[in-house]
């Protein structure tokens, strides 16, 4: 089955639930060059993703093996990433919590001060 809205999520925890009740995350943007809070959401739900390859949220899949990456435009490839994350092993839980770990607030917090010790 896949839910497809047309209508803005009401809020968070609605946002939430929809992650909750999903096998995977398909976040294969074009040409979206930056990265997504959904990235972080999805490692803290355990969710594998799949999402553009070159790009920075395609480097950190393939990085943390949180999922695969397909050719933008490549529906054949994007298809064939549906089947192998719903029928293949699941993805190691490892590296959702690595993903997550590395992708807090406190550790943001921390990166902050490291840099405005180097601005200063």
């Amino acid at each position: 089955n896949c839910l497809f809205s047309l209508e803005k999520i009401p809020d968070e925890s609605c946002f939430n639930a929809l992650i909750a009740e999903s096998d995977l995350i398909f976040a294969a943007y074009k040409q979206f060059t930056g990265s997504s809070n959904l990235l972080t959401k999805a490692a803290a739900f355990r969710k594998p993703v799949i999402v553009s390859h070159g790009f920075c949220m395609g480097q950190r899949v393939e990085q943390y093996g949180t999922g695969q990456t397909t050719g933008e435009d490549n529906a054949g490839e994007c298809s064939a990433a549906i089947r192998s994350l719903c029928s293949e092993a699941k993805t190691p839980l490892h590296a959702f919590d690595r993903y997550a770990h590395e992708h807090t607030v406190e550790k943001l917090i921390t990166c902050f001060n490291q840099i405005s010790k180097h601005i200063q």
